[in-house]
């Protein structure tokens, strides 16, 4: 298959890394995969990182140029190119009745649905959706049935090593903003240290919609300050989780993907997470880990408090997780459920 996949995020978001992670995967798999991607931006750095051939444009002229190739499949990764995917194509009669325009949806943004929306969905063969949380929107606000869409979570590779570390280091990873619960976890944190006072909070994270100083100063107001590690950015992600007992996802909204959640499970860890997004659909209470109420110190602190009373708990949890990870998001899944999505709306290559 010729493959087009468009993306005209400005920003290494998790949107960018999940069409780049396809577009990886399908051109081990033997595809022939482009990227397309705003000129002299991050899709197209990272594109190349990864070995990828790249079609990078500029303004909805330089894009319209690249959507007039001759694909077998385009992949359009945001409503903009989705829109002109659709017109384009439309508008080249030639190709029209042989390319195989998919709509992949990995981000937090809502299905618009109105006259030039249904337009664009009624000429678009199938849908991805990087969760079921998102995969719902399909079927309640567009009533596609599952022949159209599909679920395909994001990969991660499983981490061999499993073993937890002595102390009692409980982490939270993610940008410092509002809507990822630091409050919330700093609250929980003092909950945890009146009964557990050795233990050590970690926070990793660059900032964001949130000052690092401003919980600093919670976490002096609350009389902890003593126990929590403001690390910022970290250059290795699963060096940091792996330094912990417990991985910790305190988001207060968002989640469509939980990019953290499944590296925290990909490297051993039990997850203590909120109810929002996706993370009811990663982790597996009792098993996984424990699923609580967003917004709320208390529950939170119980679930860590948890596994650091139980570390029999917190070892069979993470590797439950692992195993976890490694029978259902494993790159290969990834690269395999595609495959066979892409290859329903183009019967010749079957």
């Amino acid at each position: 298959m010729k493959i087009l996949h468009v993306v005209d995020e400005r920003w290494d978001s998790g949107l960018t890394a999940y069409a780049l992670q396809i577009a990886e995967l399908q051109h081990k798999l033997g595809e022939q995969v482009t990227v397309g991607c705003l000129a002299g931006h991050k899709a197209e750095a990272r594109a190349h990182e990864r070995g990828l051939i790249t079609a990078p444009f500029q303004g909805v002229f330089g894009l319209r140029q690249v959507l007039r190739r001759p694909w077998d499949v385009i992949n359009a990764h945001t409503g903009r190119t989705h829109t002109w995917a659709v017109i384009t194509r439309a508008l080249t009669a030639s190709a029209r009745a042989r390319v195989a325009i998919i709509r992949t949806r990995g981000d937090a943004r809502p299905v618009s649905v109105n006259a030039l929306s249904r337009f664009i969905y009624a000429r678009t063969a199938g849908f991805i959706a990087a969760s079921a949380h998102i995969g719902h929107q399909f079927e309640d606000d567009l009533g596609l049935d599952e022949n159209r869409f599909e679920v395909i979570y994001p990969a991660v590779g499983a981490d061999p090593a499993l073993s937890l570390p002595p102390a009692d280091r409980v982490g939270i990873l993610g940008r410092l903003d509002p809507v990822k619960g630091h409050a919330v976890f700093l609250e929980a944190a003092a909950v945890v240290l009146r009964s557990r006072p050795g233990a050590q909070f970690l926070v990793a994270g660059k900032e964001a919609g949130i000052a690092t100083q401003l919980l600093k100063n919670q976490a002096e107001a609350l009389g902890i300050a003593a126990s929590v590690n403001f690390l910022g950015h970290v250059p290795d992600a699963r060096d940091f989780m792996r330094s912990c007992t417990v991985g910790v996802v305190a988001s207060v909204g968002s989640e469509e993907i939980s990019r953290a959640c499944l590296e925290w499970m990909s490297v051993g860890r039990p997850v203590v997470a909120t109810l929002v997004g996706s993370l009811p659909e990663l982790v597996e209470p009792g098993e996984t880990g424990r699923l609580v109420a967003p917004g709320e110190g208390a529950p939170l602190a119980a679930g860590i408090g948890h596994y650091l009373n139980d570390p029999r708990a917190a070892a069979d949890g993470g590797r439950a997780a692992w195993e976890r990870i490694r029978l259902h998001f494993s790159p290969s899944a990834m690269g395999d459920r595609t495959q066979a999505f892409f290859r329903r709306f183009v019967p010749s290559v079957r």
